[in-house]
């Protein structure tokens, strides 16, 4: 696992690894894979792009049979290109569709709706009766910019947005683009507000908008899963994120549930990130199931038992792989909501039928 456990990305990497170590502990506890336990190894690669292709490839020369990188395009794809090279079968997640066989290669599985996460957000907004985003995009890293251009791709399916700009999320202010967003609020031209971003700049943009005394409701994707941000934007209300489950207690899917139930009993607090610690959890699940299968660690045989997934329930939801897609895009999320420093489930929802937007797969 050549994982960003520092810097800007340690946020979401850190429960991945968490919930890899839970896997691993109970599959071991039952005997391993195989008869033969599971050893995870990881190194920090920093969040730093030039050091993670290095960190991987460290990791592989130790004899890694296999490889769970970085949850995102730009900062796990390096590490999955490297497993790539050496038939190495690698499972993470990432919202861009470049994350899987078509933008990477054959060996790289991604668990993520990709295209649907967005089109998922856009069918419950839809649902609520609400018609006029306002779309402030974070063109920062591949999640947050392909998040938002899918959400537009979406909604133009079923109406018009309202207005859209963009921040990055270093940025201190957004006072520009909240001068621009409350003109058309005052107007009574928009109705919600999509946010196409992730913490921690994302947070202080919704701190701003609070600040400025728009309470519309706001739509966010995986990079505000979690509670762990809360504490930038105090007393939050109205904020809806297409996340992986409430991790707070309470979730009504019980694989889910399960998962956080074992990450707070080993470290004795709430899973920080919900989609994020599912991701390292289901990850080291569907690498044990292929492997009983295909009897077999070698690369070429694990990659064809994961071909063969077919809505395999996992807690990261039911996973579908085939050999011309490594991308599960099909599966619902979870909508959850906040109330004070906890997390509540509103809604499993799926993508509205054509809407989803246009993937390489």
């Amino acid at each position: 696992m050549p994982l960003a456990l520092t810097g800007v990305i340690s946020f979401y990497d850190t429960p991945n690894l968490a919930g890899a170590q839970i896997a691993v502990a109970q599959i071991n506890k039952k005997g391993g894979v195989l008869k033969r336990p599971l050893k995870i190894i990881s190194a920090d690669t920093k969040s730093d792009l030039g050091l993670i292709a290095g960190v991987a490839n460290s990791l592989l020369d130790k004899g890694a049979d296999l490889m769970i990188p970085t949850l995102d395009y730009d900062f796990g794809g390096p590490s999955a290109r490297a497993a790539n090279a050496k038939k190495i079968p690698a499972i993470s997640e990432a919202g861009d569709s470049r994350f899987g066989l078509q933008g990477i290669g054959k060996y790289l599985f991604n668990q993520f709706p990709s295209g649907s996460e967005a089109a998922i957000g856009a069918t419950w907004a839809w649902s609520k009766g609400w018609r006029h985003p306002y779309v402030l995009g974070d063109p920062s890293i591949s999640y947050s910019k392909t998040f938002t251009e899918n959400f537009k791709y979406s909604w133009g399916k079923l109406g018009q947005v309202a207005g859209e700009d963009t921040f990055m999320n270093s940025d201190q202010s957004i006072a520009s683009q909240i001068t621009k967003m409350k003109a058309l609020v005052d107007a009574n031209k928009v109705d919600f507000i999509f946010m196409g971003s992730y913490a921690p700049g994302g947070a202080s943009a919704t701190k701003q908008i609070r600040a400025a005394g728009i309470n519309l409701p706001i739509i966010g994707g995986a990079g505000f899963d979690g509670t762990f941000w809360l504490g930038a934007v105090p007393n939050l209300k109205n904020f809806y994120v297409v996340a992986g489950g409430v991790t707070t207690g309470g979730d009504p899917n019980k694989l889910r549930a399960g998962v956080y139930a074992a990450y707070k009993a080993k470290f004795k607090k709430d899973a920080p990130l919900g989609e994020q610690t599912l991701n390292g959890y289901s990850a080291v699940y569907a690498f044990a199931r292929a492997i009983e299968r295909a009897k077999s660690t070698n690369g070429a045989k694990v990659v064809a038992e994961l071909e063969k997934f077919k809505n395999e329930p996992l807690p990261i939801g039911n996973i579908t792989w085939t050999s011309k897609c490594h991308i599960s895009k099909l599966r619902s999320l979870p909508i959850i909501t906040f109330v004070g420093t906890k997390e509540k489930f509103v809604a499993e929802v799926s993508p509205k039928p054509g809407i989803l937007p246009k993937t390489l797969c």
